[in-house]
């Protein structure tokens, strides 16, 4: 199965801020289903 990626963006420019909502599906070295979820600024690693 290959990885699924989902990446969202939320800018607000009155605050000066942008974020990011990343989510991804992919399989462990197990075989096991895992959701990663990841979320920052953007230009961070987060």
């Amino acid at each position: 199965m290959p990885a699924h990626h989902l990446v969202l963006y939320r800018r607000d420019p009155e605050q000066g801020r942008a974020r990011f909502f990343s989510l991804m599906i992919e399989r462990d070295l197990f075989g096991t289903i895992r959701l990663v979820r990841n979320w920052g600024a953007v230009g961070s690693k987060g």
